[in-house]
């Protein structure tokens, strides 16, 4: 549940960010990177709990995913920014981020 909370947080300040830059791009998005940074480790511990029986199947769907997520969201994202400009760019990390929270929300119920 904190996880979740954590990341609906980071998503909304993100989206609130978006509007205008109070720091530099490039600090605002060392802190969204330092921020999700621990997302990717906590969420193969967490599948491995989540499935006692099969832990090592589990942590490596996790991985996978969070691997295929760590190829696909920086180019994206670079791709969104340079099409339609930083604030897009930027605004796309919300996306993500809500991604993660609805991802682990419905993880959540179904385990």
């Amino acid at each position: 549940a904190r996880l979740l909370t954590g990341a609906g947080a980071l998503a909304g300040a993100l989206l609130g960010g978006t509007a205008g830059f109070a720091a530099s791009p490039e600090l605002a998005l060392f802190a969204v990177g330092s921020a999700l940074g621990c997302v990717y480790p906590l969420m193969i511990a967490l599948a491995g709990q989540a499935a006692p029986g099969a832990r090592g199947t589990a942590a490596g769907l996790a991985a996978g995913a969070g691997a295929l997520g760590g190829f696909a969201v920086p180019w994206l994202t670079g791709a969104a920014g340079d099409a339609a400009g930083i604030a897009l760019g930027f605004g796309s990390l919300a996306l993500w981020c809500g991604a993660i929270a609805a991802a682990g929300s419905w993880a959540h119920r179904v385990g």
